[in-house]
């Protein structure tokens, strides 16, 4: 996926966005290097813009600094998948809190519709479509809350999770009980008990973790 020139009036903002889209679509591997000078020239801009780009993402976490001023693309260890699943534990759990003490079914719509779909992918066995169906739900439930905050830390962490799953898609089998996980999520918020839906969210988490790790 080349990246695309960016438009006269466009931002540090616009060029990390597009980065953070090439990164989750796997265009850099674990450990490639990023440089100023390659970007700017495919990006046709100068190099200072560039250069606040990849500082935002560094804060980020998708590039990391290594000794001789080099900026590289996150590597995956199972450590790090396994922390970042426990970040989006902490953030979904408060999420699923807000929408289950909030009681509108009007808010969980989506989120009941997410499962459908899920389900008809995968009685379909269109896992692709299932992942991204999959992504939309978690996506949807942060922004059920209306919390700006949450949202913007959860879209970080999505990006992480896109790239994760994009770097071992190829070793992972497919999950087949998705809808089920997202269904037993949908019906602990509904309960209100907070207790069950701290626990149904620990499993799916730890499901998760547990495809993409080596245990």
């Amino acid at each position: 996926m080349p990246l695309q020139p960016i438009a006269r009036r466009s931002t540090a903002a616009a060029i990390a966005e597009q980065l953070r889209d090439a990164i989750a679509a796997g265009r850099f591997a674990p450990g490639d290097q990023v440089t100023e000078q390659r970007l700017a020239e495919e990006l046709q801009l100068s190099r200072g813009p560039v250069r606040e780009a990849l500082q935002r993402l560094m804060q980020e976490g998708l590039l990391v600094g290594e000794p001789g001023r080099s900026v590289v693309v996150m590597s995956l260890s199972d450590a790090d998948i396994a922390d970042l699943y426990l970040a989006r534990l902490a953030l979904e759990r408060e999420a699923a809190l807000v929408l289950a003490a909030g009681g509108d079914p009007e808010a969980l719509a989506p989120l009941a519709a997410l499962v459908a779909q899920l389900a008809a992918a995968g009685e379909a066995r269109n896992w692709t479509e299932a992942a991204a169906l999959d992504s939309a739900f978690h996506t949807a439930l942060v922004a059920a809350t209306g919390s700006p905050r949450l949202i913007r830390m959860f879209a970080t962490l999505q990006v992480e999770t896109r790239f994760c799953l994009t770097v071992l898609r190829s070793a992972r089998p497919p999950r087949e009980d998705l809808a089920a996980e997202h269904e037993r999520v949908l019906a602990a918020i509904r309960s209100g008990d907070t207790t069950h839906i701290g626990d149904v969210l620990h499993d799916h988490m730890d499901a998760a973790v547990a495809a993409l790790v080596d245990r």
